[in-house]
């Protein structure tokens, strides 16, 4: 996945990650609740979440709802689509 960072300045510091291309073989539609993810805030900053739930086109880990396909992060209130924009996304966890 190629991601371009894109801070915006505004009264409030929203960064935005606009995706210009990604990895197709990159999926995350085998996920299922009960397993761990890593999330990446503006790429990052890491943090372990839990999937609480997992729906047709949706995987949500507590309160934050990611792309079933992409990993990427929908928050409609800030125009986070999980396919073009986002400001956070998944990473699976690599147990040994």
């Amino acid at each position: 996945m190629t991601i371009e960072f894109k801070p915006r300045i505004d009264v409030t510091y929203d960064p935005v990650i606009v995706v210009k291309s990604r990895d197709t073989s990159m999926n995350f539609s085998d996920l299922k609740v009960g397993d761990k993810v890593t999330r990446l805030l503006a790429g990052s900053i890491s943090m372990r979440l839990l999937v609480t739930e997992v729906e047709d086109k949706y995987i949500h880990c507590g309160p934050w709802k990611f792309n079933r396909i992409t990993g990427l992060e929908v928050d409609e209130d800030l125009g986070w689509d999980g396919e073009t924009h986002t400001g956070s996304y998944l990473r699976r966890i690599e147990e040994n």
